[in-house]
């Protein structure tokens, strides 16, 4: 019995050494995770700034880019050369449906047979066939 008892002793001694290690290793690890955390921390803190600062820098280029282009846009499209060009195509544009509306309007009294319609329509587009342009002439 005297070779149980020092063998329990003793597996006594080295359970409880073991568990003191235990202890210590387990405080040593949880002393490190907090530093690692406290070390994420600062570094995702200084990421959020850093990302704060370049939405800023972000934000105000695109601010000046867009003004840049609404700039270019209001100037072309304001320009006197481009606003004449608009009125030349919009008075060509008007004289072509003058010219559809009397084709039409010929082509159905010439329909139709009657001169007194052939007569009433030279009344009605004479004024507006002297004032318009015709292709070679101008």
């Amino acid at each position: 019995m005297g070779g149980t008892v020092w063998f329990a002793i003793v597996s006594s001694i080295v359970s409880i050494t073991l568990a003191a290690v235990s202890i210590w290793l387990a405080r040593s690890a949880v002393a490190q995770s907090q530093a690692s955390y406290e070390k994420s921390a600062k570094t995702l803190g200084a990421i959020n700034e850093r990302a704060a600062g370049t939405e800023q820098v972000v934000g105000e280029h695109f601010q000046r880019l867009m003004d840049t282009m609404l700039k270019i846009v209001d100037t072309a499209t304001t320009s006197p050369e481009v606003r004449m060009a608009e009125l030349e195509y919009k008075s060509r544009e008007q004289e072509a449906r003058t010219r559809d509306q009397l084709f039409k309007y010929l082509g159905d009294a010439l329909a139709s047979g009657d001169t007194s319609k052939l007569k009433d329509l030279f009344t009605t587009f004479s004024p507006l066939l002297k004032t318009q342009t015709t292709p070679g002439k101008e």
